[in-house]
């Protein structure tokens, strides 16, 4: 884990070739993962990938750099008086893109304005165009195949605009100004582009559902919409329990203690004026410090007098990284071997897989062998448990079991519902445990941390696909 790769960016094909030239200029090695094989340039969410190392240096390559700069990339902001009064909801035909038009059409209509469906497609016509563009392989002159696209395109639209329809005249949706429109290009760049152009008081949208089996979770267009958007994004997913913002009574809003904080949450009390919330303030922190309360009540403050009628609550969390934690305890480079301890936790270079676990929770703040003790004490008759001793029945797999069934979030098992799995989460199998990598393989399914023998090489491995013994999955909260 001490090299491991890290995503510094996440990006287009063509920027994210310039950015691996600029990196590898500097002697950084650089990887470019979720590259469509067959069509690179289509590709969109490519990952720019460096090694943990190197990213100190690679930040301030890209912090002073102007390779990200509009006149790099080629465009040119719009010369614009002012901004639409329009809610732009990017659709691609998917349910969650339906739920994006849900939350999008309610909330057009708590601010007077008109909706905006917009869908971007591609055509190998539009490839070439493109910076290495040579590598397709497009008979150009198939000019059949372009006009299916568009056949495709115009139905699926069509079908979209009559499901609106539907709901609209069935109360669902409000009744109000919408239209769609259609544009050839790379997703991401081209919602950006009409946002620059047309400036929308919001962009809204949706986020795929647990059944969708892909690596990005948030969804790669979405995710370089929100990184590179200079107007508010919502990103609804699927699966959310509420139908519009004006459901939501409180509003979690992260703090750096930064200059960009004050300008961030002005923009979002504008974005939202209609909307009646409470905010909660909040800073994570690494340690305890009564400076960081100081100044989350000094900001506090501040924004009590900016927006005097703004119920405004704040706190200080600590930032315990479970996954850190466990980053430290394989950095001793435990060696396996099965011994007792009158400690409970092994003082020397040995351990096993339960201690991976257990390590990783004292760290951030879980003294395990108190705590199944005491669950043991409260609950024996669901231990298989003749004799209690604290020193090892924690470092029991089976215990273990029994113990997270009782005090933790329990979740699929189905590996295939990869967006249940984070890097964090306990993995139980028969006779083993281990804890969920934030590392994915290119199906999307995670790397698992954990300690399974003398002869083994990486603590952490691609192993979820090949086992079929998983009895349990579990999130500490």
């Amino acid at each position: 884990m001490e090299d491991k790769l890290v995503t510094l960016a996440i990006l287009t094909y063509a920027k994210a070739q310039i950015l691996k030239n600029v990196l590898e200029n500097e002697g950084i090695e650089t990887y470019i993962h979720n590259v469509n094989q067959i069509q690179p340039v289509v590709s969109s969410g490519v990952r720019v990938r460096i090694k943990e190392s190197d990213l100190p240096h690679a930040l301030k390559i890209t912090e002073s750099s102007a390779w990200l700069s509009e006149e790099v990339v080629g465009e040119k902001m719009p010369q614009i008086e002012k901004g639409s009064n329009k809610v732009l909801i990017p659709v691609d035909f998917s349910s969650y893109s339906l739920k994006a038009c849900e939350f999008g059409f309610n909330f057009a209509k708590n601010i007077d304005a008109e909706v905006v469906l917009l869908h971007v497609y591609f055509t190998p016509i539009y490839a070439t165009s493109l910076p290495y563009g040579d590598v397709f392989n497009y008979q150009l002159s198939d000019e059949e195949n372009v006009r299916n696209i568009l056949q495709k395109v115009h139905s699926d639209l069509n079908a979209l605009s009559d499901k609106v329809k539907a709901k609209v005249t069935s109360g669902e949706f409000p009744d109000i100004k919408y239209t769609c429109v259609l544009r050839e290009g790379i997703p991401e760049e081209e919602i950006l582009r009409y946002s620059k152009e047309n400036r929308p008081r919001i962009i809204i949208m949706g986020t795929r559902g647990k059944n969708q089996k892909d690596i990005d979770l948030i969804g790669s267009v979405t995710a370089e919409v929100i990184e590179r958007s200079r107007v508010p994004v919502l990103a609804i997913p699927e699966n959310t329990p509420f139908k519009q913002l004006a459901e939501a009574k409180r509003i979690a809003f992260i703090t750096n203690f930064d200059q960009r904080d004050l300008i961030a949450f002005d923009s979002l009390i504008a974005a939202l004026k209609p909307f009646h919330f409470s905010v909660s303030l909040i800073h994570l922190s690494d340690v305890k410090d009564t400076w960081n309360e100081i100044k989350l009540g000094g900001i506090k403050e501040y924004f009590q007098k900016q927006y005097p009628d703004l119920e405004i609550h704040y706190d200080v969390v600590m930032n315990d990284d479970f996954l850190n934690s466990l980053d430290n305890y394989i950095k001793t480079n435990p060696k396996y071997k099965s011994k007792y301890y009158n400690t409970g936790y092994p003082d020397d270079e040995y351990g096993v897989c339960t201690d991976v676990v257990a390590f990783a929770l004292k760290d951030a703040g879980y003294d395990l062998m108190v705590l199944v003790n005491e669950d043991i004490k409260n609950n024996k008759e669901l231990y298989d448990i003749d004799a209690v001793d604290k020193n090892i029945d924690f470092r029991r797999v089976k215990n273990l079991k029994v113990y997270f069934d009782n005090n933790a979030i329990s979740l699929t098992t189905d590996i295939n519902e990869i967006e249940e799995w984070q890097g964090g989460d306990i993995v139980v199998f028969k006779k083993h445990i281990g804890i969920i990598s934030d590392k994915r393989n290119r199906k999307g399914i995670c790397f698992v941390i954990h300690h399974a023998n003398p002869y083994q090489i990486y603590y952490e491995e691609d192993i979820l696909e090949h086992r079929d013994d998983i009895i349990g999955h579990y999130r500490i909260s």
